[in-house]
């Protein structure tokens, strides 16, 4: 049995623009899981509100889009095998302030391979589908990379780097009609 507290703050910046906060979505949650052999569940309270950046509003006129959302999330995890990991994760509104759609769903698989050879670090590989209510489309993120540090035996624990490519709605909830395109270069760090 585990029971957390997360936080994040996911922003997004403009580059050309001296590094100008376009937005930030806040978020903040509940996560309970239960884990029996090789099965994973979760029960996950959380609340995000987004926010559009002054300098985004002051240089196009820009006007933020009114979302706060209460979402109550189920989550169900497998371990295939010691080394593949599929879930499902989905997601109702019970509370919204801005758009008025109410569900969300993601689901994905995990490659984590101890040595690819003698004395290389652990590598993984993922793949990542979300589809939201409000925008009506489906998101694709695909990540490789290994550890650098593993601090425990937990899958996520220590840190990572890693390659990310990713295709379709803008994550942050500030732009629900624009779609991403991106490839990225990243460090993750978990306990």
């Amino acid at each position: 049995l585990d029971v957390g507290i997360e936080g994040a703050v996911i922003s997004r910046f403009d580059l050309n623009e001296d590094w100008d906060m376009d937005s930030a979505d806040y978020r903040f949650g509940l996560p309970i899981g239960y884990r029996k052999g090789n099965v994973a569940v979760k029960i996950h309270a959380w609340h995000l509100t987004s926010h559009l950046g002054d300098e985004l509003i002051t240089r196009t006129g820009a006007r933020a889009l009114r979302y706060n959302k209460e979402e109550l999330a189920f989550g169900f995890a497998c371990d295939i095998t010691p080394e593949v990991r599929l879930y499902a994760d989905g997601g109702w509104g019970f509370h919204l302030d801005g758009p008025k759609e109410r569900w969300r769903f993601q689901l994905g698989g995990e490659w984590v391979r101890e040595h690819l050879w003698e004395g290389a670090p652990r590598t993984f590989v993922a793949c990542d589908l979300k589809w939201r209510e409000d925008t009506g489309d489906w998101a694709i993120s695909m990540q490789g990379g290994f550890w650098m540090i593993q601090s425990s035996a937990a899958a996520t624990a220590g840190m990572r780097i890693l390659l990310e490519y990713y295709r379709g709605t803008a994550a942050q909830t500030q732009f629900p009609d624009e779609r991403d395109h991106y490839w990225a270069l990243g460090f993750a760090a978990g306990f």
